[in-house]
């Protein structure tokens, strides 16, 4: 009788695996290590010698200096018959512990995992009566577990039977290719399904709980399968940031009116803002764009005025946008490592009313996300212009905050836009009435101007093969130069948010469920642009996403869920009708 403990890592090519062991039962320790390695070639296991034998002792802590802590690297071997590796220790108890690493295609991300050992454990008995599975001498698992190797996903494994004992086992799961699959579950077995259709499964003597399969992959129709092309659809637009215009109604927006909190940002001696608190979070609103409206007017004494002083916190890469009477201003970028972006207006000529008439203040900001340790940060104004005393502001997020009604996708899922609000990114959504982009695609009258905020919205239908996983990429086109940022939204889910002039990401995949390969899509995107009048390199450019966004298929698998993936979110009616 002996105790075996199995450890057991994944490696890619390139990779470098680092492990340590403790012995904290002092009367334990290490005695001895041998290395093993079982090539494909030959179904044989051989000792580590020689060189190789010499550049893993070199990269290993020495177990006569201290007997009671490994520590080790163990760089990946590239030969292509090498299948996996063991580095077997033997403890003065008696106990050996097997490192027990095997290549895959699929370890693509450093980790860390600890584990732990004890004298409590089930010992793994080595002298059985009859040749065990495997799953169960190194795993302790039953029996009747089932392990697959080289598939890309396993869904479900269930038996049934036609007789005692069980003799038949169906399989649901993935491939992206055919595959030659070994699979250990219970001996014997008769029939073997794999996504509803029986498959030769080979027992291997005497070894009969360890089986070789042949499991189709996707179909040759599902591989030549394309979505449509973004260009030949009908795309529609609107026009999404009226409130910058002087006359907007706000009379149902959030009045930002608190002066204590017990945040301890606010009582910041540097926060600028006439006493007001001007923190989203403070009205229910912690996500996506945020859009602040202030009423105030000009005095006789300060009459001239020429600029604008505006500093906003957002969060990393975060940015605003200022509106002065439906006038834009401008815009300004937080950097990588700074939460506020701060920048001084100048304010053109006869825009800013002086006297007693109210004067309107519009500030777009993109709220970057909450800090996971500093939670209380402020996202929202920390400051403004001094001369303005008086300013009543008032706040938008997302539609009625944390109560939003949509309870399926959550309230992070919209920000604060216009087109957020009126549910213009939901399914059902009616665009009758919207302008349609005009065709040939570089037509130079699409009127779209020079708004800074435009909402586009399509919808195509999708006929992708059946028992197919297929998943699907949207890919943003970089323009160099040009600063807008784009959210991306697939049947009312928010599936990204693009920085054109931050990046790096441009891809962003769309999965079952969220998109119906099998039935109607509705697509909408918001692209707001910050770029400053005189700044342009493009004359006229506008961003267009017949041009400028791209759908293409991610990954193509055979099998999909037995029963469908069905996101049954609400939509427009149901949420804002």
């Amino acid at each position: 009788m002996a105790n075996v403990v199995v450890i057991s890592f994944d490696y890619e090519v390139g990779q470098m695996i680092e492990y340590s062991l403790t012995m904290q039962d002092g009367e334990n320790r290490f005695v001895g290590m041998q290395v093993f390695t079982t090539s494909t070639a030959r179904a044989e296991v051989q000792q580590v010698d020689g060189e190789e034998w010499e550049l893993f002792k070199s990269m290993h802590s020495d177990l006569d200096t201290d007997p009671y802590n490994v520590r080790a690297r163990v760089p990946c071997r590239t030969a292509s018959n090498v299948f996996s590796r063991q580095v077997v220790y033997k403890t003065s108890g008696g106990t050996y512990i097997v490192i027990h690493i095997t290549s895959t295609s699929f370890t693509q991300r450093d980790f860390a995992a600890p584990a732990r050992y004890s004298d409590s454990s089930p010992s793994v008995s080595l002298l059985r009566p009859h040749r065990a599975n495997l799953a169960n001498r190194f795993f302790n698992y039953s029996e009747d577990s089932v392990i697959l190797i080289k598939v890309d996903l396993l869904r479900n494994a269930t038996y049934s039977t036609t007789a005692r004992p069980l003799d038949t086992l169906h399989l649901w799961g993935s491939l992206s290719q055919d595959s030659i699959a070994v699979m250990m579950a219970l001996r014997s077995l008769k029939y073997v399904y794999w996504n509803g259709k029986r498959v030769e499964a080979k027992p291997q003597t005497p070894n009969e709980w360890f089986y070789v399969l042949s499991l189709p992959g996707p179909s040759q129709a599902a591989l030549e399968w394309k979505p449509p092309h973004l260009s030949k659809l009908d795309w529609k637009w609107a026009d999404s940031i009226p409130e910058g215009k002087p006359d907007h109604d706000d009379s149902t927006w959030v009045k930002a009116n608190k002066t204590h909190s017990p945040n301890p940002y606010t009582r910041d001696s540097s926060l600028d803002t006439q006493g007001k608190i001007l923190f989203a979070s403070e009205y229910g609103f912690h996500s996506n764009y945020i859009i602040w409206r202030g009423h105030f007017s000009t005095p006789s004494e300060l009459e001239g005025i020429k600029d604008l002083f505006v500093k906003v916190e957002g969060g990393r890469s975060s940015a605003f946008s200022v509106w002065l009477n439906g006038v834009y201003l401008g815009s300004a970028e937080a950097g990588r490592e700074t939460f506020a972006a701060v920048r001084r207006f100048t304010i053109p000529s006869r825009v800013l009313t002086e006297g007693e008439e109210a004067n309107v203040v519009l500030v777009l900001q993109d709220h970057m996300g909450i800090e996971m340790e500093a939670g209380e940060l402020p996202i929202g104004f920390h400051g403004e212009d001094r001369a303005l005393e008086a300013v009543e502001w008032k706040v938008q997020g997302n539609f009625k905050g944390e109560n939003a009604p949509d309870r399926v996708r959550g309230s992070l899922n919209e920000g604060g836009l216009h087109a957020e609000v009126q549910g213009w990114h939901l399914p059902g959504f009616d665009t009758s009435s919207w302008t349609s982009l005009p065709f040939p695609l570089h037509s130079s009258k699409r009127g779209i101007g020079r708004r800074k905020v435009v909402f586009y919205r399509t919808t195509f239908t999708l006929n992708a093969p059946g028992e197919t996983d297929i998943g699907l990429n949207f890919i943003f086109k970089q323009r160099k130069g040009r600063k807008f940022r784009a959210q991306l939204y697939v049947n009312g889910w928010q599936m990204g948010k693009y920085v054109n002039n931050l990046g790096p990401q441009i891809k962003f995949p769309v999965h079952s469920g969220v998109v119906d390969l099998r039935g109607k899509n509705e697509v909408g995107v918001s692209v707001w642009d910050l770029q400053d009048e005189g700044e342009e390199e493009e004359e006229g450019w506008e961003w267009d996403p017949r041009r400028d966004l791209e759908l293409q298929v991610n990954h193509v698998m055979s099998g999909e869920s037995r029963d469908g993936i069905v996101l049954d979110a609400p939509g427009w009616k149901e949420l804002r009708g």
